[in-house]
């Protein structure tokens, strides 16, 4: 059944992203240079139905059924972004450059063919048999400019993906009987990920040109290679380096400089223990900061309050993680989401001066209690999300200052037992949803007042609950009988009554 809803649902997309996909190369063949907005569009559309299936694959889907639907959809969309690459690459360059082909040492380019001056994008992608134990240099494709040699000129991004060999990157200069030749390496690369070269403990000097960095189960010794980061850096992803316990200091000394970094992602680091004070020193166009399974960090720097950009703070499975870091009083943090920390216990500094949050979520925090003063000071919140918090028996009572909130959602919480009379405060309220509260057994008079509520759902609550909202008879009825959409589902039948 799940295997039909999902196909029923994701099918039809997947055949409508490939029908404009059609389209859009009907439309840009004759087009020689550059990606127009559709294209770029479209390409970001296959990246994130790419991660959406690489999510799914690590919720562990246990469906032998699903799971080869899955891998089906994931290399067709490997192979869409592979046919948009091919079209986005220009046709042709120049006659007055002067090619000269340089071979790539025990290394085949996999499904990359006809690699030319003008590609702009080259996946290399080995298996342990394939791999090379150490790649001497990669030149490739070499253009004359100006008394230079130009490697891959055109080449705006480039992956190494499952290299378990790779030891050593380097670039050489060329030697010839009159003079050696520096090479100057991918001068308009934009995007460089390296994932899964566990060996790999050097690389060359990134390009001024570089722009998105993904670092993904490697030897932690190549992060010394991030001393060669140039400063206009915009995304920095840190993934699988399941050893690392601290920022090597060859590293740290370029990260002070990287002030146009907007986006920073540090993710199953499991024996990471803090985050370097220099790595948030100076990162003061930070947009977006993601802390995703690092289990040994405990607390994170105070140079944390330095980060006056950020928009958004992503803060997952972090277990040893025991309070949230203060923010700066200038700070303009739009949205927080902490879930599976489950040693935290309080959020009292980490909310005190959130006064422009807009979204907050916290879930799966299982010693997580919340004290009288906590997010009175976020003036600003409209929808907030609290799941699987066993301590938690009603709506924390900072709460009730927020009358901004617009969208309030409690679930799975086994000690909830009350909606306080102060919810009726909540005027600007028009989404309420109850789920798996099993000791939730009444509502309060004050959802009569909220008459901009337009949605409540509760489901498999008490069943004392239950019965009180049935329609036109229950005990709670007249509480919510004007609200528009309602759904009071039960868990034994899977189903109940509803309205709109």
């Amino acid at each position: 059944m799940a295997d039909t809803v999902i196909q029923v649902l994701v099918s039809p997309f997947l055949g409508l992203l490939f029908d404009n996909l059609k389209s859009l190369i009907q439309k840009e063949f004759g087009l020689i240079w550059g990606v127009n907005e559709e294209m770029e569009k479209l390409s970001n559309t296959l990246s994130t139905i790419r991660d959406v299936l690489e999510d799914a694959e690590v919720k562990q889907i246990k469906d032998k059924s699903i799971q080869n639907w899955l891998r089906k959809l994931k290399e067709a969309a490997y192979d869409a972004e592979d046919l948009l690459d091919l079209f986005a690459t220009p046709a042709s360059t120049p006659e007055s450059e002067t090619v000269e082909t340089q071979t790539f040492n025990n290394i085949q380019l996999g499904k990359a063919k006809n690699v030319s001056r003008s590609t702009r994008h080259l996946s290399l992608i080995f298996d342990a048999e394939q791999s090379s134990t150490i790649l001497e240099s990669l030149k490739g494709i070499l253009v004359r400019q100006e008394g230079l040699l130009v490697s891959f000129p055109s080449l705006e991004e480039l992956r190494f993906h499952r290299m378990p060999n790779l030891e050593k990157w380097r670039i050489n200069s060329i030697s010839s009987p009159s003079e050696e030749v520096q090479v100057l390496v991918f001068p308009c690369l934009r995007a460089l990920t390296i994932n899964g070269c566990p060996k790999l403990t050097t690389c060359p000097p990134f390009p001024s040109s570089l722009k998105y960095l993904w670092l993904c189960g490697c030897n932690e010794m190549i992060l010394r290679s991030l001393k060669y980061l140039p400063p206009c850096l915009y995304s920095l992803r840190i993934e699988e380096f399941g050893e690392l316990i601290s920022f090597p200091e060859e590293g740290l000394m370029m990260l002070r400089n990287l002030t146009a970094l907007q986006s920073l992602d540090i993710k199953y680091c499991l024996k990471l223990k803090t985050l370097p004070s220099e790595l948030l020193e100076n990162l003061t166009a930070l947009t977006n900061l993601s802390i995703w399974r690092c289990g040994e960090l405990i607390s994170f720097p105070e140079e944390i309050q330095n980060l006056t950009s950020l928009k958004s703070f992503d803060i997952d499975r972090c277990d040893s993680l025991k309070t949230l870091p203060e923010m700066g009083i200038s700070n303009t943090l739009k949205n927080l989401f902490i879930q599976h920390c489950g040693s935290l216990t309080s959020l009292s500094a980490g909310l005190r001066n959130l006064t422009t949050l807009k979204s907050l979520s916290i879930k799966e925090c299982e010693e997580l209690e919340f004290f009288p003063e906590d997010f009175e000071h976020l003036i600003a919140l409209l929808r907030l999300r609290i799941g699987t918090l066993p301590k938690l028996a009603s709506l924390p009572v900072g709460l009730q200052h927020v009358t901004t909130l617009e969208y309030l959602e409690v679930w799975d919480c086994s000690s909830f037992t009350t909606l306080p009379e102060w919810i009726r405060d909540f005027r600007s309220l028009h989404t309420l949803e109850i789920l798996g509260c099993k000791n939730l057994k009444f509502l309060p008079e004050g959802l009569q007042q909220l008459t901009a509520l337009r949605n409540l759902k509760i489901k498999e609550c008490h069943p004392d609950l239950h019965r009180r909202c049935e329609k036109e008879k229950g005990d709670d009825w007249y509480k919510i009988a004007h609200i528009p959409n309602l759904m009071i589902q039960t868990e034994r039948s899977g189903s109940g009554s509803s309205s709109s």
